[in-house]
């Protein structure tokens, strides 16, 4: 608080006494101040939240976890093997059909692990009777080596890749669900010579999209390091994608994903998936949806609907 002090000199007899006279602050002054602090205090909160948001934004991104008796079990009985890179290195799990040139190499949500996508999986390689299919896992979930983050997750992706095209498949197919969809992005871009198509199962056309719908209170954009770009990406790959949108999508909004859609100058189908949810559209689609999405990769100027979803114009 400021105070005034005024000084007034006044003689008694010959001794000149000084005397000084406070003068308080007015109401409305101190109100000001009093408001001034409450929103100072206000800013320096919201701060310590944006920051504590920014350091910590990781674990609001991957829950990994490692694997339980039950995934264990799945490891044992679902014809998966293990998948080991050229050098020596863990990259996920296979069932590989050894004389096929052609690779569907799938990319999951941050929520689960590669082998429980083992039905999805069932689904996607008997669309394609024939074709290897492969499943990554990412740093840091199982038993894989390192923390999840989009550069060690991305750099993994790209050496899978890599390792199909060095081990002769010259149709690789990159297969995303959920947060799987940016690194498919991704790994595309970053190959873009390798790719033959996507399917992008629940997409976004960048993260921080439904970041900011899930925290409107946040400057999401300023605070994300994880960028997941996959409308940028997409344009550098210019490789036919596939869309596939759940209609009551509460986690990804399929606002998103059709935004993804009518954005990309590429070749592009989008499929909108009544009643379907974010974690339940897989139950929505058949292994004829994806034969039908596959021969539109594989022929965009043929666009067919499938029995579960129809086409987006």
């Amino acid at each position: 608080m400021v105070e005034r002090l005024l000084h007034t000199r006044e003689v008694t007899g010959s001794i000149p006494v000084s005397r000084t006279i406070l003068k308080l602050p007015s109401p409305k002054t101190e109100t000001m101040t009093k408001f001034a602090i409450f929103v100072g205090m206000i800013a320096l909160f919201y701060g310590v939240v944006c920051f504590w948001m920014y350091l910590r934004q990781n674990s609001f991104i991957y829950y990994p976890r490692p694997s339980d008796a039950m995934t264990r079990q799945l490891e044992k009985t679902m014809g998966f093997t293990p998948w080991i890179g050229p050098e020596g290195n863990p990259i996920g799990w296979k069932k590989e059909n050894p004389e096929s040139k052609e690779a569907l190499l799938f990319f999951h949500g941050n929520g689960s692990l590669a082998i429980e996508c083992n039905a999805i999986a069932d689904k996607i390689q008997k669309s394609n009777p024939g074709s290897s299919i492969y499943l990554m896992e990412y740093p840091g979930y199982a038993e894989m080596p390192g923390k999840p983050s989009e550069k060690s997750i991305v750099d993994l992706g790209c050496k899978a890749v890599d390792a199909l095209a060095a081990s002769g498949k010259n149709k690789i197919y990159l297969i995303g669900q959920s947060l799987g969809t940016g690194v498919a992005c991704e790994v595309g871009a970053t190959s873009p010579n390798l790719v033959t198509g996507l399917i992008l199962i629940t997409p976004f056309d960048r993260l921080s999209s439904p970041g900011a719908w899930r925290y409107p209170y946040l400057p999401v954009k300023l605070l994300l390091r994880e960028k997941y770009d996959s409308a940028a990406n997409l344009e550098i790959l210019n490789k036919p994608i596939a869309i596939v949108v759940a209609e009551q999508d509460a986690v990804i909004p399929a606002v998103f994903g059709t935004a993804l859609y009518k954005n990309y100058t590429g070749a592009k189908s989008c499929l909108l998936v009544p009643g379907s949810g974010h974690n339940d559209i897989t139950d929505h689609l058949s292994v004829e949806d994806f034969q039908k999405m596959f021969a539109f990769l594989k022929n965009p100027d043929a666009k067919t609907p499938t029995t579960a979803a129809v086409l987006v114009p």
